[in-house]
């Protein structure tokens, strides 16, 4: 909304997500059909990256309606050039789970792979993870970025423990 009035457009805006996925994207494809025209935009900076777009893109696919995509930032690239971790590849984990030991073996799975790691995750499950990468890893450099290209925007970079203390009780 705050993007729209920044440029003067005037549109509707719905949330698309997290409850009434199926049923959010028939109203969209029904709009669509009627010669409406619908934008997609994420949180995360690129649509149906570790995001439910890709319902409402498939849905638009079956119906036969063109999609067109706009390249913009991707939260994704954006927090791995701010850390300063090699880009060459690394390996994106998608939405961290929220039970600890799973997270866990997310982690464990992770450190045996060549490059970074990038995964996404809720402020509250920050501490948890950073607590048990600091168990299993305690020398492995980690960063952690949120709300990036915001005026809060924070990227920390040092070992789990440093991180940890750097964020603070609020996060982590």
């Amino acid at each position: 909304q705050q993007l729209l009035m920044h440029h003067g457009i005037q549109a509707t805006v719905t949330s698309y997500g997290p409850r009434n996925l199926g049923e959010k994207a028939a109203v969209l494809v029904q709009r669509l059909q009627q010669g409406i025209d619908v934008a997609l935009v994420s949180d995360s900076g690129s649509p149906l990256v570790a995001d439910p777009g890709h319902l409402l893109v498939a849905a638009a696919h079956t119906h036969g309606i063109s999609v067109v995509p706009v390249p913009g930032p991707s939260a994704i690239i954006a927090a791995l050039t701010a850390a300063g971790f090699s880009c060459d590849s690394f390996y994106f984990l998608g939405h961290l789970p929220s039970a600890s030991s799973r997270i866990v073996q997310s982690l464990i799975d992770s450190l045996r792979r060549d490059g970074p790691t990038v995964a996404f995750c809720h402020g509250a499950v920050v501490a948890r993870i950073l607590q048990a990468l600091d168990g299993i890893a305690p020398r492995c450099s980690v960063a952690v970025a949120y709300d990036l290209t915001k005026p809060n925007e924070r990227i920390i970079r040092g070992t789990a423990g440093e991180v940890r203390e750097r964020l603070g009780p609020t996060r982590g």
